[in-house]
């Protein structure tokens, strides 16, 4: 299953790794945990703004396909260029990365130590 990390820009920009992470992985809890401890992502929006909000909530529900909102990643836009649109880490590839920058009609498929993420 994939499991979507919908990003806040609080304070007015996005981070990295992109606006929207998208991660396989067997449930809710264990995505959730590879966001954290190999994504950088994280839950307690300690040092975020506080009037926007916390940057990263949980996932929900997973899919069978990666998707945002009902549709292929490849069919959003996101909101700006500071960061990638969306960034796919495959539980079974773990070496095959698909990400989208905003206005890149194609996908691009790197290592994740290409993007500057930790190598799992």
């Amino acid at each position: 299953m994939f499991y979507t990390f919908s990003q806040n820009n609080s304070g007015g920009y996005f981070t990295g790794p992109a606006q929207y992470v998208i991660i396989e992985a067997d449930s809710r809890n264990e995505a959730n945990r590879l966001a954290e401890e190999r994504y950088g992502l994280y839950f307690d929006g300690e040092e975020d703004c506080p009037c926007c909000g916390n940057r990263w909530s949980g996932c929900y529900d997973g899919t069978e396909k990666p998707e945002i909102y009902g549709k292929p990643p490849e069919e959003h836009d996101g909101f700006g260029d500071e960061v990638p649109v969306f960034v796919v880490y495959y539980k079974y590839n773990p070496e095959c990365t698909a990400f989208r920058q905003s206005g890149v009609d194609e996908v691009d498929h790197l290592t994740n130590k290409f993007l500057g993420e930790q190598s799992v």
